[in-house]
C-alpha cells in the first residue's frame, strides 16, 4: 500500500482491521538519483527535502504500529523517466537489504498524455 502522510492516523486506525502489515515510505536515495540523472534538479531536491521530513515523521508511527516499510524506494525522482537504461544501472546497484522500485510502467503513452507529459 502506498501511504500519503495526510492519512497516515486513518491507516493507522484500520490497519489492523484490513490486515495491512506494509506500506510504501518515500525513502527514494537522492544521491543516487542525481548520480544517474542531473536533470530536474530543483524539483529533486525539493522533493528531497519533503520526502525526508514526512518519512521521519511518518516512520517511527508505523515502526511503533508493526507495519513494515522497504529500506529505500527507487524511482520516485525518476518519475516520468523510468526506462530501460535507468532500471539495469539501479539493479546493478542495489545495496543490501529489501528495496522496492517505484514506477508505472507502460507500453506507448497515449496520445493525451504525451502531449501534457512528454518523455512520460
Amino acid at each position: 500500500m502506498h501511504l500519503h502522510p495526510m492519512v497516515l492516523p486513518i491507516l493507522l486506525e484500520v490497519a489492523p482491521r484490513y490486515g495491512i502489515r506494509a506500506v510504501r515510505l518515500s525513502r527514494d536515495d537522492l544521491g543516487a538519483a542525481l548520480r544517474y540523472d542531473s536533470r530536474h534538479l530543483t524539483r529533486k531536491l525539493f522533493e528531497g527535502v519533503v520526502f525526508r521530513a514526512l518519512t521521519a515523521y511518518s516512520a517511527p508511527r508505523l515502526a511503533a504500529a508493526h507495519i513494515v516499510t522497504a529500506d529505500r524506494v527507487y524511482g520516485m525522482h525518476q518519475t516520468g523517466h523510468v526506462d530501460e537504461r535507468y532500471l539495469l544501472a539501479l539493479i546493478g546497484s542495489l545495496p543490501s537489504g529489501v528495496s522496492e522500485i517505484y514506477c508505472h510502467p507502460a507500453e506507448v503513452a497515449p496520445a493525451v498524455l504525451a502531449a501534457y507529459q512528454p518523455g512520460y
